[in-house]
């Protein structure tokens, strides 16, 4: 769109006090001729004090899309544009300014397609926003159904092995053997009273002489 037509659209626009305005200012030409730029710096200097305009300028240079939609980003920034159109000058500057305000993923993407307008880069980033919100759509799905069916994603164990669990009962956790000596036990000898012999001790020697 040409500055005239933008004139003549912003003129056809401005409601009762705001035209009344204008047409008391038109006269004061002979001609009545406005260039679009006279026009916004009359409209701005009527209706917007200077600290306002600097205002206005700053939080445009501050904006960024965050939580917006790309169609609300867009309409923030064409609000605030004309407040600081040393910013956007030409339509490569208007759309590396949108750009540089995008959602950070959104730049990542749109970067290296080096777009030279600004009309391109919102039809670029819309797009791009539709891709996104699409397939995040289909990646939820999908986990829905893995979870309604008792499936739950794999978590990475980073290369490491688990430990192997020994559980209750198995055959892997059995207590230590304690081993006893199997000693004889003994008892007072039956033939000769005496303590630490047993019944099947032979008879003792007395005097070194065999029993007979």
């Amino acid at each position: 769109m040409c500055n005239g037509d933008k004139l003549l659209l912003a003129t056809f626009q401005l409601e009762k006090d705001t035209r009344a305005w204008w047409e008391s200012v038109e006269v004061t030409r002979a001609n009545g001729q406005f260039t679009w730029a006279e026009f916004k710096e009359a409209f701005n200097s009527k209706y917007f004090s200077e600290c306002m305009q600097e205002r206005k300028a700053v939080e445009f240079a501050a904006l960024k899309q965050k939580s917006l939609t790309v169609a609300e980003y867009k309409a923030q920034f064409s609000r605030l544009a004309r407040y600081a159109e040393h910013l956007v000058n030409t339509e490569r500057m208007k759309a590396k300014h949108f750009l540089n305000s995008l959602k950070p993923q959104y730049i990542i993407q749109l970067a290296p397609l080096d777009i030279q307008t600004y009309a391109e880069m919102v039809k670029k980033a819309q797009l791009l926003e539709d891709t996104t919100d699409f397939t995040d759509r289909i990646k939820g799905k999908f986990v829905k159904k893995e979870m309604s069916s008792g499936l739950s994603p794999a978590k990475p164990t980073n290369g490491k092995k688990h430990p192997f669990n020994i559980t209750e009962g198995s055959s892997q956790e059995r207590k230590p053997k304690v081993f006893v000596p199997n000693t004889l036990t003994k008892s007072n000898c039956k033939h000769c009273d005496k303590p630490g012999e047993t019944e099947d001790d032979p008879y003792t020697q007395e005097d070194g002489n065999d029993q007979e």
